[in-house]
């Protein structure tokens, strides 16, 4: 079947984001499906916010986290976004797109991407502020209100970021949702916001889970930018983190590893080198670290895969619940330790049964049976 994706797409910074739009994709033409990421320019479709519609970001103005972050991601986005990680080398590689570009979604419904079946997912495509009028023509893009009405509808591992939906929201996207034949998101307070709504949906893994070990390995067979050392990796997204650099020094010198930084997402610090890798020399990194201190999700999720013990450090702020929640939401799903969550441990004296949370992922992916949802001849 012929299958159209609609995900975030387009990162240069961000390993996560690029490795869960190939996971989906490749996991579906593995399988026979001609799948492609549909090529909108979700970042430009947004209409120009009204007078009165400013005073809800008054408030960030009083929120010291959010300025601190914000000044930071100022001083260092220049010269940290203006080196090349090779992520369009990759994606033209290991990604298939739609051949048109799709500016708005009036060009998606005027001439939508022909396929057989639209998915929405992963990342969090439902992340929609309760404000949310400027935000009409994405919300309808990523709620798949463009093509046929027999066409099928999935949403796979959507994520709505948040802990629930405003009454207008919920109003606005409902006729959308209903138009869906299924619908899986990646955390339980998603779940909970589609049952707010008297929607069905079930909960699953991110789709980075459903390619194993070995199909990710396949990536680096001719990558090996360090020779013979052990070293940890600390992979940090530019999100509001609290980071014990004392600890990770500690845990490195205990297990005798150099620390290798990555930044990814605008984030930068004074303390350590930091290196710029490809996304497939990323997957060596982390694929022959000693262990791994991220605060990414995805970070976290390709640590599981490749059976790396890891710490992943909470996200702090305002918004931390709902952040953190797709982060423990997989780890409880698959009966991982909460030992992990933290640096009160030496990653590496935290026991985890790999062959446990392998079949566990087998288990899910299993249950929730995408391929033979898709291949139904029937839609629902």
């Amino acid at each position: 079947m012929k299958i159209g994706i609609m995900t975030l797409w387009g990162a240069f910074d961000n390993y996560g984001q690029q490795f869960q739009v190939y996971a989906l994709q490749h996991f579906l033409r593995k399988n026979g499906h001609d799948a492609f990421i549909i090529r909108y320019e979700y970042k430009k479709d947004v209409r120009k916010k009204k007078w009165f519609e400013y005073f809800y970001t008054i408030k960030y103005i009083f929120d010291f986290g959010f300025i601190c972050n914000q000044v930071k991601q100022r001083v260092y986005k220049a010269p940290v976004n203006s080196i090349d990680r090779r992520f369009d080398e990759f994606a033209n590689i290991n990604i298939k797109f739609s051949e048109n570009v799709y500016k708005n979604i009036f060009e998606l419904q005027k001439k939508p991407p022909e396929a057989d079946v639209y998915i929405t997912g992963s990342d969090q495509v439902w992340n929609f502020s309760d404000q949310y009028k400027p935000y009409e023509n994405k919300i309808q893009a990523f709620y798949l209100n463009f093509g046929k009405d027999n066409i099928k509808r999935i949403a796979y591992a959507a994520s709505f970021g948040k802990e629930k939906y405003g009454k207008a929201l919920k109003k606005y996207v409902t006729p959308f949702l209903k138009k869906f034949d299924m619908i899986t998101c990646r955390e339980k307070q998603g779940v909970k916001i589609c049952n707010s709504m008297q929607i069905e949906s079930k909960l699953t893994l991110d789709p980075v889970f459903l390619n194993d070990k070995n199909e990710y390995l396949k990536l680096i067979d001719n990558v090996n930018p360090l020779e013979n050392e052990r070293f940890c990796l600390v992979y940090l997204l530019g999100n509001s983190t609290v980071v014990d650099y004392k600890k990770i020094e500690q845990y490195a010198r205990e297990n005798v590893c150099k620390i290798i930084f990555v930044p990814g997402k605008g984030f930068h610090q004074n303390i350590y080198e930091e290196i710029y890798p490809t996304p497939t020399e990323w997957l060596w990194y982390m694929n022959n670290a000693e262990f791994i201190i991220t605060n990414s999700f995805h970070g976290t999720a390709i640590s599981v895969i490749l059976k790396k013990q890891f710490s992943v450090l909470p996200l702090a702020g305002k918004n931390s619940v709902k952040q953190n929640d797709r982060i423990y939401t997989m780890l409880e799903l698959l009966n991982i330790s909460s030992e992990h969550i933290g640096l009160e441990k030496n990653p590496l004296s935290i026991k985890t049964n790999w062959t446990s949370v392998e079949n566990n992922i087998k288990t899910l992916n299993r249950d929730i049976g995408l391929l033979a949802y898709i291949n139904r001849e029937e839609k629902v």
